[in-house]
């Protein structure tokens, strides 16, 4: 058994992908210490990884998690389409 200095971070490992492993500061991290609720957290990681990972899906992600805090942080309706 490993003691626990040989022990991993979690924050060294990444479960389904590599897309924040060689980051200075990883989303989850700038979430946590920043105190994000989780809308806020969640539009951050999906814009963060859009690039490296799920391209216009996690853009329109972000956009939904954002109007999610319009709408029940503000009591604001929005719609967005998109032309595709």
């Amino acid at each position: 058994m490993p003691s626990e200095r040989e022990m991993e971070s979690a924050l060294d490992i990444q479960s389904g992908g590599i897309h924040y492993k060689d980051c200075p500061i990883q989303p989850g991290v700038f979430c946590h210490v920043n105190q994000l609720p989780y809308f806020d957290a969640a539009a951050v990681k999906y814009i963060f990884r859009h690039k490296a990972k799920g391209k216009a899906a996690d853009i329109k992600k972000a956009i939904h998690c954002l109007q999610l805090i319009l709408e029940l942080d503000y009591n604001l309706k929005s719609k967005v389409t998109y032309a595709e």
